[in-house]
Formats: C-alpha cells, sequence, structure tokens
C-alpha cells in the first residue's frame, strides 16, 4: 500500500467505506475543532500517509460547492515560506517563489492552508 486511495473531494462516508474496503486504516481531522456537527456534508480535502499502514484523511463541512469568489486567502508577511501551505492544499494553488502565493482561479477556499500556517500568515480577504 504505497500509494494511497484517491479520496479528494469525496464525502467522508464514501471515503471511509473505500478505505475500510480496501484495508486502509484512517484518522479523520476536521478542518476547524467544532463542538457541535456543523451542517453540511463533510468532504475529504486531504490525504496523506503517517505510517506504514496508517493514513489521515482531513475533513471540511460544507453545505454546498463553494464558489471561488465566497472566501478568498491571502498570504501576509509573517508566512516564513516553511512550505505548509503547499503540503496542506488538496489541489495545488499555491505556488512558491520569492513570496508565496494563491491562486484564485484554482483556490476552492477549503482552509487547509489557513489551519495548516504555524504563523497565522494565511487570512481571508
Amino acid at each position: 500500500m504505497d500509494k494511497g486511495p484517491d479520496l479528494i473531494g469525496l464525502e467522508l462516508s464514501l471515503a471511509q467505506d473505500i478505505c475500510k474496503t480496501s484495508g486502509y486504516k484512517i484518522e479523520i481531522i476536521f478542518t476547524r475543532p467544532y463542538k457541535v456537527q456543523p451542517d453540511g456534508k463533510p468532504r475529504v480535502i486531504r490525504i496523506h500517509r503517517v505510517s506504514r499502514d496508517k493514513w489521515v484523511i482531513t475533513v471540511a463541512f460544507e453545505k454546498e460547492r463553494k464558489e471561488v469568489d465566497k472566501v478568498a486567502y491571502k498570504i501576509t508577511e509573517e508566512c516564513l515560506a516553511c512550505g505548509s501551505c503547499l503540503d496542506a492544499c488538496p489541489i495545488g494553488a499555491i505556488s512558491e517563489g520569492d513570496i508565496y502565493k494563491i491562486d484564485p482561479d484554482k483556490c476552492e477556499s477549503c482552509g487547509a492552508c489557513a489551519d495548516a500556517c504555524p504563523t497565522g500568515a494565511i487570512v481571508e480577504e
């Protein structure tokens, strides 16, 4: 099991079924901590391996598929260029260079980059 299953964009229940059927051990992490489950469907936004036989699925709740212009993120001067946001972005909307940039045409506003940033340099516009 070198490569994880392709789960990005799937609803959580379907992703769990695929993992169970395929023999993958998974842990589920939500993008924002919730005391009560919010309305909307939990959808997989990231999957990564944490050990030889265990994978972590990151999940976001969404009432409906988001439009790109509903929420926009920007990277501020607090950015350390550590790459955490690059690893967290499930669709590759962040590019590196002298300054990291978020491509608003690719960004699906899932918030995974903001959650992964250790300095809080990614904020909503």
